[in-house]
């Protein structure tokens, strides 16, 4: 049975670069990100310069791809992951930063500030972790104020090791 990794938080947190070391320490593994499934794109927000998604659509083809595909495991990383209905997840870790640092990271990428304020806003509110309580079991929230993406990673592993 496919074990899926949730991968949840606010731009800027660390999602994409933890995914891809987790993936480096789990054999037989993959990646998926929002955009994974193009029939779950069912717009773009202009104000926000985002694509959306529809995650019933996601949660859907992701069902099609696990009988699909045969993985060990499935990582998602996604500010929606929390969101994600499947039986097969056994985890759902929520990435946090300080918004001193993620605003650093924000401009570093040359987000607007109205765009950073509104991902700030969003952490300090907790929006990704809400999601995924109201969602999720097995939730482990970590603070990547601090720490690289390996050694974030290297927290995901020992805490999936003692599942």
């Amino acid at each position: 049975m496919t074990k899926i990794i949730l991968i949840s938080g606010v731009p800027g947190t660390g999602k994409s670069s933890v995914s891809i070391n987790l993936k480096k320490k789990l054999k037989n593994s993959v990646v998926l990100t929002s955009e994974s499934f193009k029939k779950a794109i069912v717009g773009y927000d202009k104000k926000r310069k985002c694509k959306i998604i529809d995650v019933k659509i996601y949660s859907n083809e992701l069902k099609k791809f696990l009988k699909k595909y045969h993985w060990d495991y499935v990582i998602i990383e996604s500010l929606f992951a929390g969101e994600i209905k499947n039986k097969n997840i056994v985890s759902c870790f929520i990435l946090r930063c300080n918004e001193k640092e993620l605003f650093k990271r924000l401009k570093k990428r040359g987000y607007s500030k109205k765009k950073i304020n509104e991902n700030i806003e969003a952490e300090l509110c907790n929006y990704c972790g809400e999601e995924a309580f109201e969602n999720q079991k097995n939730i482990i929230e970590i603070n990547t104020t601090r720490l690289n993406p390996k050694k974030t990673a290297l927290k995901c592993l020992k805490y999936l090791q003692k599942k």
